[in-house]
């Protein structure tokens, strides 16, 4: 059977008698000092690439002070964080599938492209006076730097990572996580400390610090020319079945659903329960932590593991819906209930923080679990498959969520309370958190592909 899945090449495909006698001895999938590297390189990259975008709930709380010197709407500052994801998300499905095939020669170059977009964006917004600027650097450039770096170094764990790709996806996500945990409370520190414009010039020597020394450990496993690559088109046949928009649609409305704790959280703890500028950003690094873990266990549930001894393996199906049920249930008895300053509120969002965090910050990490089973669909119906441009049209499908959803919590903000109680429901956040806690469940509705079938079984 035809493996046709681009750079991604299993044990089978060194018998494919497509590949030249150059490509016989490749080196090992999932294991290896090579896979290994790549791995690690992968995983530094989260830091660069994702520090400010998921902490620019601590930037925006700072430019909407009174004591900002900006010229300009000060309110226009909110578009930046949705600008900055949005771009990022939505370039990917562009960018895996040219990295992944016609220039896939360029991926070097673009990563270090991406590194002088990033860095120079994060220079140049530290000496913006007005809104534009900031939008402009922030919210465009550094989008495109991002970008740019981060799909043409993942590709290179697609290749190296075959039947362990969901481990692989979830050590690069939990180190995602652990930055998201990390850097709202190293920003919060340096702004209270140096400011804002000194935190930026800090922040983009770091990034250069760890971005540079990353983009070295990436190689790719098979070596192909250019004209190689030109002759190969994508096989986009995955598109004739229903499994790829059922988990494209889930994995659109769950992302709609999870950017309002991300934007909004700090705000309702500042806001509502009256902590500090530092608390608050404490808040936002709690809903991070605990998927550092989540990703990895996820990741291990969708490569087969199980969840306890001589229990079978949840089909992936199950695995999305155990995420987006863990997630919801968070949102609707300790978000809800919690409101006023009180030891009690504090409680509820700290323990909501806590358990959503878990649930939905896993969600991404089951990604390699609906690769691995598009693929095993597309080897069923004995069609060729590209991996690598799944995923990213699975990042595109997040960033479609996240725009969507910045643009819903602008109207539900607007609508404000769900009730008259005293909880967070009759607050201006209640619509907010009621459409949180429905989008979370609806990401569990790719249930529906395997109604008959809740575990693994031979067929797709």
């Amino acid at each position: 059977m035809a493996d046709n899945e681009g750079i991604d090449l299993d044990d089978q495909t060194h018998h494919d008698q497509e590949l030249t006698d150059s490509y016989a001895h490749l080196a090992p999938t999932d294991h290896g000092r090579q896979a290994n590297l790549v791995l690690l390189g992968c995983s530094l990259l989260q830091l660069p690439v994702w520090g400010f975008p998921i902490s620019y709930g601590v930037f925006q709380e700072n430019y909407a002070s009174s004591t900002t010197d900006l010229k300009g709407n000060i309110s226009s500052t909110g578009i930046i964080g949705t600008t900055l994801n949005g771009i990022i998300y939505l370039s990917m499905p562009v960018l895996f599938g040219l990295f992944t095939n016609k220039y896939a020669h360029y991926r070097r170059h673009a990563g270090a492209m991406g590194i002088v977009l990033l860095v120079g964006s994060l220079v140049l917004s530290s000496f913006a006076k007005e809104v534009w600027q900031l939008i402009l650097t922030q919210g465009v450039l550094q989008a495109l730097g991002s970008t740019l770096l981060f799909s043409s170094s993942t590709i290179y764990l697609d290749e190296w990572f075959v039947r362990r790709k969901g481990f692989a996806y979830g050590v690069m996500l939990s180190v995602k996580s652990a930055v998201g945990a990390g850097t709202p409370l190293l920003f919060g520190y340096l702004i209270s400390k140096l400011g804002l414009r000194n935190t930026l010039r800090i922040w983009s020597a770091i990034a250069l610090a760890s971005s540079a020394p990353a983009l070295f450990l990436l190689r790719p496993r098979l070596e192909l020319s250019r004209d190689d690559r030109r002759t190969r088109r994508l096989s986009w046949r995955f598109l004739r079945h229903p499994t790829f928009y059922v988990f494209q649609a889930s994995n659109i409305i769950f992302s709609a659903s999870y950017g309002m704790p991300q934007t909004y959280l700090s705000s309702f703890a500042a806001t509502i329960l009256r902590f500090s500028a530092f608390n608050s950003a404490l808040v936002l690094a709690g809903l991070n932590a605990p998927s550092i873990l989540a990703s990895f266990w996820f990741g291990l549930l969708s490569d087969g593991k199980t969840i306890w001894p001589r229990s079978r393996p949840l089909s992936i199906s199950m695995i999305s819906l155990l995420s987006a049920i863990g997630a919801c249930l968070p949102v609707f008895l300790l978000w809800g209930p919690a409101a006023n300053p009180s030891a009690e509120g504090i409680v509820l969002v700290a323990l909501f923080a806590a358990f959503y965090g878990f649930f939905a910050g896993g969600y991404s990490a089951i990604w390699g679990g609906i690769v691995k089973e598009l693929r095993r669909e597309a080897e069923y119906h004995n069609e060729p498959v590209d991996t690598a441009l799944i995923f990213g049209l699975l990042n595109g499908g997040r960033g479609i969520g996240y725009v969507a959803g910045g643009f819903v919590g602008i109207q539900l903000l607007k609508e404000g309370a769900v009730n008259s109680s005293q909880w967070a429901y009759g607050t201006k956040y209640g619509s907010l958190i009621l459409f949180t806690g429905i989008g979370a469940t609806l990401g569990g509705a790719s249930v529906i592909l395997h109604s008959r079938r809740l575990f693994q079984s031979g067929r797709p």
